[in-house]
């Protein structure tokens, strides 16, 4: 089995367990799994430029572990909490701190990972580009 086929086979077991988080109304199997999809999603998509240069693995990477480390942080601050965290007396620019990393933290890496996503292909084509003159030049 290749490894395109390997990850498919993972994101098949990451919509399994969406699934089977939807079904135990668990949001945090849901939530989680998700993460892990995109992740996985944004490897595979990546990997005729991860083949050919490596530094492009840390884009999936970093937008998994950001978006695990926002979620789990908004998590533990609303943890034990009725309100997940909405009746506390502590603000962060205006709102509780729960609603600051969704409005601060994630809605801001939801935007953040498409220009890295755009970037990487930019930045491939620029590099075939340069390699198609230099080929052209030499012949």
């Amino acid at each position: 089995m290749d490894k395109q086929s390997k990850g498919m086979a993972l994101l098949l077991a990451c919509l399994l367990i969406i699934g089977i988080g939807m079904v135990l109304h668990s949001w945090r199997m849901i939530i989680y799994s998700y993460i892990f999809a995109l992740g996985l999603l944004l490897t595979i998509s990546l990997s005729y430029y991860i083949q050919k240069n490596k530094i492009f693995i840390f884009i999936p990477i970093t937008c998994s572990v950001l978006f695990y480390s926002l979620f789990l942080l908004a998590d533990r601050l609303g943890l034990g909490t009725p309100l997940a965290g909405g009746e506390s007396t502590t603000y962060i620019l205006g709102v509780v701190p729960t609603t600051a990393v969704f409005l601060y933290g994630i809605a801001s890496m939801i935007l953040v990972v498409p220009l890295l996503y755009a970037w990487s292909h930019r930045h491939q084509e620029t590099v075939k580009t340069v390699e198609q003159k230099q080929t052209v030049k030499t012949s």
